[in-house]
């Protein structure tokens, strides 16, 4: 991006992440795909493989960097695309219901561990993008999330670079 487009890519992103937690919706540090009509987030820091699941899923790629859960009126979560691209600059502007959420760890075998509940709601909250600094707005991100997190839980993905993962999230 030139700097200008840079400058509207972090103003839109900072009013997004503003905005959507008033109408049930948080950015997430994480990538998504969609196969067989449901969507999965992979979060993660940088570096933790986000665009690599992406790009190995051979799945619809919603996004590989920054991805929208909503959680719906009747209290069902699904995942968005976004503008905000990573590596890959792709993905989809759809909305799919919610299949899976995983906390990525890069490993020599594939398999998915169970978090406890104050691991799933720590983890989630450390990927969730946000730029207000006011309690009230915590309260917000903290409630939205939790009951997310409810509807869907948050395991450890470990993974190996190739597509073994597929087998293990659905």
């Amino acid at each position: 991006l030139n700097d200008h487009a840079a400058s509207v890519d972090a103003a839109v992103r900072i009013a997004a992440s503003l905005l959507f937690p008033y109408e049930n919706g948080l950015l997430i540090h994480g990538s998504s795909i969609s196969f067989g009509g449901q969507g999965y987030v992979f979060l993660g820091q940088s570096g933790s493989g986000k665009s690599t699941i992406a790009e190995l899923s051979e799945a619809i790629v919603l996004n590989d960097e920054i991805s929208l859960i909503r959680l719906k009126e009747d209290g069902s979560v699904s995942v968005c695309g976004t503008p905000f691209y990573g590596d890959l600059k792709q993905g989809r502007n759809l909305e799919f219901p919610l299949g899976g959420l995983f906390l990525l760890k890069q490993d020599e075998v594939t398999f998915v561990e169970a978090l406890e509940e104050f691991q799933q709601t720590m983890s989630f909250l450390k990927c969730v993008v946000s730029f207000a600094r006011d309690l009230d707005s915590f309260d917000l991100l903290f409630d939205l999330s939790k009951r997310i997190l409810e509807g869907k839980k948050l395991s450890l993905l470990h993974f190996e670079k190739n597509r073994k993962f597929m087998e293990v999230i659905a």
